[in-house]
């Protein structure tokens, strides 16, 4: 489980920062072109992982969801393909703000069909 450190609003991008990795993710602005870094989820702290590309087509939105009683809610983004972690956080306003953000960014970077 990847912590989120710190939510990043930039005026060229927005940014995630794990507690082991700075710029874990990363969408710039307005292409919507999505950074994302991938570790194994049984991965040590300390192992590598690989980086991959996400064009803004692929995106269908970005959701913060927390289960009932839980402390800390989760960060995704869901693609046409499933969806991936962006991490865990408890600062819920922040969470709920990012998101909003990244998903006003997806659609304005979306081709028009």
């Amino acid at each position: 489980m990847n912590t989120i450190q710190q939510f990043k609003f930039h005026d060229k991008y927005l940014a995630i920062d794990w507690d082991i990795l700075k710029w874990a993710f990363k969408i710039s602005i307005p292409f919507g072109i999505a950074n994302v870094f991938f570790q194994s989820p049984d991965a040590s702290k300390y192992e590598h992982g690989m980086w991959f590309s996400v064009l803004p087509e692929s995106i269908v939105e970005f959701v913060y969801q927390k289960k009932h009683k839980q402390e800390m809610g989760e960060v995704l983004m869901l693609t046409k393909d499933g969806s991936i972690s962006l991490g865990f956080t408890i600062e819920d306003d922040v969470a709920t703000k990012w998101v909003a953000t990244a998903n006003e960014i997806i659609l304005k970077a979306k081709p028009e069909s």
